[in-house]
């Protein structure tokens, strides 16, 4: 053939990618990031007007166009201020950490050798507030079982009992 008739032969898109020619298939292949090269963001530049010339005044400079700002980067000014406020923030804390008494706890025996009567009354508040606490698990339990939602209807429940006149130490007894 000669290079005027090759120039005015169009070719199908399968005899240009190589495929076999056939029915086209139903949907298109997918595009995915690792396939199709990353395409940067162009910003059109808008064109500078021209400055009108009027006899008797000088000509306006032309009107530049805004410079395109970088949202993936962090001024260096707001890194700096951010760094400034976490070793302060830092300071304050180890400050803070210093002024902590850092007592040993004592064991039991060791309180029962220092003082006994001291000792025995502070380990029975423990034991009454383990077994207060221990009774308040199961009843909240018992009630997540009978009805799963009550403690989301329970503020609910007391903004309707205030408004029926009842005070809040009588709803807490109930």
């Amino acid at each position: 053939m000669s290079d005027a008739a090759m120039a005015e032969q169009e070719f199908t898109e399968a005899e240009l990618t190589g495929q076999e020619a056939g029915p086209a298939p139903l949907l298109p292949t997918p595009i995915t990031p690792e396939v199709t090269p990353a395409v940067p963001t162009v910003v059109p530049e808008v064109p500078a007007k021209e400055a009108e010339v009027v006899p008797g005044k000088e000509p306006a400079a032309p009107i530049a166009p805004a410079p395109v700002k970088d949202e993936r980067t962090v001024p260096y000014a707001a890194l700096h201020e951010e760094r400034i406020a976490r070793q302060r923030l830092t300071a304050q804390i180890e400050e803070m950490q210093k002024q902590i008494p850092t007592e040993p706890v004592k064991t039991a025996a060791e309180l029962i050798l220092e003082d006994p009567e001291n000792a025995v009354r502070t380990l029975e508040e423990k034991i009454t507030f383990l077994q207060t606490e221990m009774d308040r698990r199961d009843m909240e339990r018992e009630i997540r079982t009978a009805v799963p939602d009550f403690f989301e209807k329970a503020a609910a429940m007391e903004d309707m009992l205030r408004e029926k006149g009842f005070s809040d130490e009588g709803i807490r007894t109930m």
